[in-house]
């Protein structure tokens, strides 16, 4: 490409900063205020209540319950349960529910009516509680 086809090229074709100032950026970053009503402050100072806001999974809570079977000798029974077995139940509760004072990352939608709640910020995905009966 010549050099005035390269600053042609240049001219028509937008930046990386153009392009989030025509279009919007689409991810948007934001604290939740409340959750009975949930309502959050994005960090352009809008706040959203419920009506706007569209949550993932990753943003509710999730507990799951396991039945647990501890053998003392190395192979479990094949019929009657051995003295001393014993059968547990684990709850694990993989993702909380929002809090307030969460930051979260929302994605704007395309009429910019809609935001969905992706995730909290700093959720590296480990256990948050683990509970055994």
């Amino acid at each position: 490409m010549n050099a005035a086809a390269l600053q042609l090229y240049n001219l028509f074709t937008p930046t990386d900063d153009e392009l989030t100032q025509r279009i919007g950026s689409g991810v948007v970053y934001g604290t939740v205020l409340s959750i009975q009503p949930l309502t959050i402050e994005t960090d352009g100072r809008i706040v959203l209540s419920e009506n706007f806001l569209i949550v993932s999974a990753l943003c509710k809570q999730y507990i799951r319950t396991y039945d647990t079977h501890w053998y003392p000798s190395e192979n479990p029974p094949t019929e009657a349960p051995l003295e001393g077995d014993h059968n547990h139940k684990i709850e694990i509760e993989f993702w909380r529910g929002l809090q307030v004072g969460d930051k979260v990352n929302l994605i704007m939608s395309s009429d910019k009516q809609h935001y969905y709640v992706i995730e909290r910020q700093g959720m590296e995905g480990t256990v948050n509680n683990v509970t055994t009966s």
